[in-house]
């Protein structure tokens, strides 16, 4: 009789837990939340996007600029004064994708159509997909899209400026 009730116990707070741990929000339902700009990294001087507005990109003609980072990663806050010095220098606005807790499932359809192959190094290769949506993610990502497509990109904190500004200069100018 004893191990009835024990078992009972058991299998009651096995549902319990089940009910309680089943309180998830569907994707449509999360907020996309925006980044706000701090002295260490001023985001201010970029487009944020929304999961919307990443999309739209695909359906423009000219170039886009798109930059994959948050502002507490060490590398993002290296990288940003460059992003900001080419931007001056070609005179356009970089689309900034802000990197937090959802982001792989509000940003999946603007990730998914990243196709291009990239080598990081030996060990670690794939699409830009692969790499800013695994469970490792790779930031900061700069990303160019022109005529629906992604058309080049480099993924890591150790880009030059001058990198920068000649992948940016092909195609905008």
């Amino acid at each position: 009789m004893k191990s009835k009730i024990i078992k009972y116990i058991l299998v009651s707070l096995f549902i319990i837990s089940l009910t309680a741990c089943n309180n998830t929000k569907p994707i449509e339902d999360f907020e996309y939340e925006i980044e706000a700009p701090t002295p260490e990294f001023d985001n201010s001087v970029f487009k944020q996007l929304t999961k919307e507005e990443a999309n739209d990109l695909y359906n423009k003609e000219e170039a886009q600029v798109v930059f994959i980072c948050t502002g507490i990663d060490t590398y993002c806050k290296k990288v940003r004064d460059i992003v900001v010095k080419v931007q001056e220098d070609y005179n356009y606005t970089t689309n900034y994708i802000y990197v937090y807790k959802n982001f792989n499932e509000e940003f999946h359809d603007f990730l998914s159509k990243l196709d291009m192959f990239y080598k990081l190094s030996d060990e670690v290769t794939g699409t830009f997909y692969e790499l800013l949506s695994g469970n490792t993610m790779y930031i900061p990502a700069f990303i160019i899209i022109k005529d629906g497509k992604q058309v080049d990109g480099y993924i890591g904190g150790k880009i030059t400026y001058q990198e920068f500004h000649d992948m940016v200069g092909k195609y905008i100018k």
